[in-house]
């Protein structure tokens, strides 16, 4: 077992359990002010976003070169944008699509399945029957109390098909997907909650 002698900011570990997020670490996007979110009559410019996506994925391809690369692949919108792009930019590139599967929860590796097979990437499942059996090695690695730790998972097998990591991840925050959490936690909460109690109905 590992123990580490670095101090945990114990506000660090509120914002992760309420925002999750930590609010002392410093992004590494620019800061948004109350003048990028001003309304607008356009409607989104879906070009000008795909081509930014695309672009991006291009650019970090390109400055590595590589033959093959894996892709944690969930079914969902996120990933399967980002495998989508890349096989469509990169029809040669050999990709490894990872999807988790866990013991007694939904599964979604089959979705996952049948979208590897249209992009044409080869597809592994990583079962978990314990989701919990590495914690400490997790936390070890991660370095952070982070509640998501599927993705030491993703990393630990993405090691051994080659090296580099694709995913989705933050595509929720970028794009507001978690609306519907914010919506049941305000039908369940009112001004007179408490914090113990808002927290509370935000983990459920």
């Amino acid at each position: 077992m590992e123990i580490s002698n670095t101090p945990i900011n114990p506000l660090s570990i509120v914002d992760i359990l309420t925002l999750r997020y930590d609010l002392s670490i410093s992004p590494n996007l620019p800061k948004k002010s109350w003048k990028d979110f001003v309304s607008s009559d356009n409607g989104p410019n879906l070009d000008l976003i795909e081509n930014l996506i695309s672009g991006e994925i291009h650019q970090k391809l390109e400055k590595f070169n590589p033959k093959k690369m894996s892709i944690a692949l969930s079914g969902g919108v996120d990933s399967t944008l980002i495998l989508s792009s890349i096989r469509k930019n990169h029809p040669d590139l050999d990709i490894e699509a990872i999807s988790i599967k866990f013991a007694n929860s939904v599964d979604e590796t089959q979705i996952a399945a049948k979208i590897a097979e249209t992009f044409e990437a080869n597809h592994h499942v990583v079962y978990l029957e314990n989701y919990l059996s590495e914690l400490p090695r997790a936390i070890s690695q991660v370095k952070l109390p982070f509640w998501d730790l599927h993705w030491y998972y993703v990393t630990k097998k993405s090691s051994t098909l080659s090296s580099i990591l694709a995913s989705g991840d933050g595509g929720d925050e970028i794009f507001s997907g978690y609306t519907f959490r914010y919506k049941k936690f305000l039908s369940i909460t009112n001004d007179k909650s408490t914090p113990l109690e808002k927290v509370k109905a935000y983990l459920s």
